[in-house]
């Protein structure tokens, strides 16, 4: 039983644990501006930068926090719109508190009209499915 648990252990760190965002032979060499923004268009916490002072440690210069929080500002401002709301509310999906209260509020508008989009969509969809399944059983072509 032990040696079933440790490889199932294995395997569940594995499925926890966040991909690196930067490996340590790039620590001299990033675009931190970039990584910022990649950053937050992956819905990721800023305090991913956490992580690159780890592996990076003294390779890493004094002005890199602020251009990937640089990069990571704009991110957010380029993610957290009243368009990808919408998109994400069309598509049936759920939206995260992942964007900052000040960009959040319209981005929730855009996700209740996708969402009320859908629903208007769906509910289409069902009555038409009935229409044509009454239809099929009053023709006699039902239950055939």
């Amino acid at each position: 039983m032990k040696l079933l648990s440790i490889p199932l252990l294995l395997l569940l760190t594995a499925c926890n644990s966040s991909p690196e965002l930067i490996s340590k032979d790039r620590c001299g060499t990033e675009d931190w501006k970039s990584l910022g923004y990649k950053t937050a268009l992956n819905k990721k916490s800023v305090k991913e930068f956490d992580s690159v002072k780890l592996i990076c440690g003294q390779k890493v210069a004094a002005n890199v926090q602020e251009l990937f929080v640089d990069g990571y500002s704009d991110g957010l401002i380029k993610y957290c719109t009243y368009e990808t709301g919408f998109n994400t509310g069309k598509q049936g999906l759920a939206l995260g508190k992942f964007c900052p209260p000040e960009l959040q509020k319209n981005m929730m508008l855009g996700y209740r009209r996708g969402k009320q989009l859908r629903d208007q969509n769906q509910l289409y969809i069902e009555e038409e499915k009935r229409i044509s399944q009454g239809l099929t059983t009053q023709n006699g072509l039902g239950n055939q």
